[in-house]
């Protein structure tokens, strides 16, 4: 199965640490992608959240799962450690600083990603080409329409931005190719600096993807939680 970022994050700090992220010129461009596809639409929740896969009511299926990879006795410490390293409540300049750039694959104070909404955004609607953040309370944070401007050549992030005059920390969008159809979840960054989105251990978007499921559909969550396990806990060569 093809790793993805998050969903094999142990795998991802090997490949990612020190490398140089080189992406296709911005006039690349493609007739299809997966928003103008609408592969990704929906209205998205956080996947590391109380309301989708750290919820209690998966932890039984969290325990099991781990049990299939590394056994009875070291599944509850496996789940405890795969759900702390996506657990982290900080990114950019505040997280570099506590856990370094990953220089040589060394993280000596360990490492947490943000797999959270940034800027006050609480869930997203996608719908073909335009996104929508939503806050709390429901109300409309931002809402653009978005084209594609190239793939990364390295992470293989799909990247757009938006079609309007914007300078906020909603113009760009770079999402990894996963699907619900395929994953069962979406990883993505958004921000203003195209160039930062590419670092994964420094700079302002450090420690930092988004990981998100749809909401209200438990049986992708599940999935999710299915497919993150085996990814990092099992045999995937």
């Amino acid at each position: 199965m093809k790793k993805h970022f998050l969903f094999s994050v142990f795998a991802a700090v090997a490949i990612c640490t020190g490398c140089t992220m080189t992406s296709c010129s911005s006039d690349d461009k493609e007739e299809s992608t997966i928003l103008s596809n609408h592969e990704l639409d929906g209205t998205y929740v956080e996947f590391f959240e109380s309301e989708s896969a750290t919820n209690s009511k998966y932890d039984a299926l969290w325990l099991s799962e781990a049990a299939k990879c590394v056994g009875n006795e070291k599944a509850a410490e496996s789940v405890q450690m795969l759900k702390g390293c996506m657990a982290g409540n900080i990114h950019g300049a505040e997280a570099v600083k506590i856990y370094g750039e990953g220089i040589n694959n060394e993280f000596p104070n360990g490492y947490q990603f943000d797999c959270h909404f940034s800027n006050g955004i609480k869930k997203m609607v996608i719908n073909g080409s335009n996104i929508k953040g939503l806050d709390s309370n429901g109300k409309t944070v931002f809402t653009h329409n978005y084209k594609y401007i190239g793939t990364d050549e390295t992470m293989g992030f799909v990247k757009y931005q938006t079609t309007d005059d914007n300078n906020d920390e909603f113009k760009y969008f770079f999402f990894m190719p996963d699907t619900p159809e395929k994953t069962y979840h979406t990883e993505f960054r958004y921000g203003s600096d195209p160039s930062a989105l590419l670092e994964f251990y420094k700079g302002n978007y450090g420690y930092w993807m988004c990981a998100g499921v749809r909401e209200g559909n438990g049986t992708e969550c599940e999935n999710a939680i299915k497919l993150f396990v085996s990814e990092n806990l099992g045999n995937n060569e």
